[in-house]
């Protein structure tokens, strides 16, 4: 459908343009909660800049996820994937600086500032700014990952939808790489293209919590991975890796009254399976919400910037006040429905 964008409330609607992906023969054996689903801009170039004040972006609230319904707190039997493993490895952009030797200097779950920004692999992470189903100003983080069009983040599926189904689309994607306390580095990226997957637009399904938002390249910078580089991935490797950097900007966290949401910081150590009733990953880690979308990479090496995308930050539980209750963060499991979305989105 074709309704012009100034017709509507300001970018209330700018996700008009829903359609389902179209599968590919390997993709139809996958469970079809697994099967993309996107959303396209209907602004024209520069109107999502412009609709982003600095007040707006003040404003913006960093998103928590949606609480869990109570069918979904009861044990089910977690998706069988079915398509084969896909890996990518990352890229520097030319001439980017490594963080420095130290950057990561130990293991555990108190998240530490990463203070090198300007430096791989902070320059491939940063803040997503959206306006939520309701309209207002929101946030998330999310990280480049490596694609054929150069110009891809990769982020939680609540940071794109609401997971209610029908018309629960976020909107005007805005996209600040390498983000640090207001400063804007390296532009601000507008959005082309969000995707998610069934099993999350529709079902509200945290096995399924993921997604992608392509941008349309800087008139005077080039495509988005050109200035910050990108992250590699690995999707269907399981939910046991030993040492992942789990990254993000967070507003609050477990025990934890430091945090601003203005600042990237990070927690490192081993990941593991949530149980035999889901095929969710959890990591340990006293970061929150704000952090939503933030990648989890395994192997990364800092003297090369980039490591392997093999989750994110999506939802804890919470207390009554919606604070952390412990230290385990899930993500859902870079399946076959990471595999559609990184397909669709390509």
């Amino acid at each position: 459908m074709g309704v012009p964008l100034r017709s509507m409330s300001l970018f209330a609607v700018a996700a008009a343009l829903v359609a389902s992906a179209a599968p590919t023969a390997a993709a139809q054996e996958a469970a079809p909660e697994a099967a993309a689903v996107a959303s396209d801009n209907v602004a024209v170039q520069g109107e999502i800049s412009a609709h982003w004040t600095e007040e707006r972006m003040r404003a913006a609230e960093p998103m928590a996820p949606p609480e869990r319904t109570d069918a979904q707190k009861r044990p089910s039997p977690p998706p069988e994937d079915v398509l084969p493993a896909l890996t990518g490895e990352g890229a520097p952009p030319a001439g980017a600086r490594p963080a420095p030797d130290g950057a990561t200097p130990l293991q555990g779950s108190t998240a530490q500032r990463w203070g090198n920004q300007g430096s791989m692999p902070a320059l491939t992470m940063g803040q997503l700014y959206f306006d939520d189903e309701n309209g207002d100003p929101s946030r998330c983080s999310g990280s480049v990952i490596n694609t054929d069009n150069r110009n891809t983040v990769w982020t939680a599926g609540h940071c794109l939808h609401a997971g209610e189904g029908g018309d629960g689309w976020h909107s005007a994607f805005m996209f600040v790489p390498d983000a640090d306390n207001g400063r804007e580095p390296h532009g601000r990226w507008e959005w082309r293209r969000a995707v998610t997957v069934k099993g999350w637009t529709e079902d509200r399904n945290y096995e399924y919590d993921l997604g992608a938002v392509r941008f349309d390249p800087q008139p005077q910078r080039g495509d988005l991975q050109d200035v910050t580089g990108a992250q590699g991935y690995r999707f269907n490797y399981g939910q046991e890796f030993d040492n992942v950097h789990h990254f993000g900007f967070p507003a609050n966290g477990y025990e934890r009254d430091d945090f601003t949401g203005e600042d990237l910081w990070y927690c490192t150590g081993p990941t593991e399976d949530a149980g035999w009733f889901t095929d969710e990953l959890v990591h340990q880690c006293d970061m929150a919400q704000g952090t939503s979308g933030g990648p989890w990479l395994d192997d990364l090496e800092t003297d090369r910037g980039w490591g392997y995308i093999v989750g994110l930050n999506s939802n804890s539980e919470k207390d009554a006040d919606g604070d952390p209750v412990d230290l385990d963060v899930h993500s859902p499991n870079h399946g076959d429905a990471a595999i559609n979305v990184y397909n669709d989105i390509s």
